[in-house]
């Protein structure tokens, strides 16, 4: 399977399963796509000037993980970190509708959908970190040829 079924097969999956398949499968679609942008220079030079530490937690599904980007490269665990830069607080059918490419992280924010605690210019950092992440993703989904 090439990566964009692979990418493919793991959304359609995320919108069918229990809240605790859930969290497994968001875990592992998580570490497929940071492993996709490791491999891309293009994508780190774009991320270089993106540092900080972002909590994002799915409300109603008790789901807490965090990435860290820093000089273009991203890290990723699930949980907490206390040090983070900014949180998020979102709903699980919101996130699937981000993950899926139906619905853009800042409409969902603008209507108040996703809940920010911390500095404004962290989350329009992390907005544009977002822009570009789905920017790739959906070019992946959409040009990926067979390998």
């Amino acid at each position: 399977m090439n990566i964009r079924e692979q990418v493919h097969s793991k959304i359609r999956r995320l919108s069918t399963v229990s809240n605790d398949e859930f969290k497994i499968l968001l875990d592992k679609y998580i570490k497929m796509i940071i492993k996709i942008f490791a491999t891309s220079k293009q994508l780190k030079e774009e991320l270089v000037e993106y540092d900080g530490v972002y909590q994002i937690s799915i409300t109603d599904i008790d789901f807490n993980c965090w990435f860290k980007l820093h000089r273009g490269n991203i890290t990723y665990q699930k949980g907490k970190n206390e040090d983070s830069t900014i949180k998020f607080y979102i709903k699980k059918d919101l996130l699937l509708e981000i993950i899926q490419l139906k619905k853009g992280a800042s409409h969902l924010y603008m209507k108040g959908l996703i809940k920010v605690e911390g500095d404004l210019s962290d989350a329009l950092k992390f907005r544009k970190f977002l822009d570009i992440s789905m920017k790739y993703v959906r070019y992946i989904t959409k040009n990926q040829k067979n390998k």
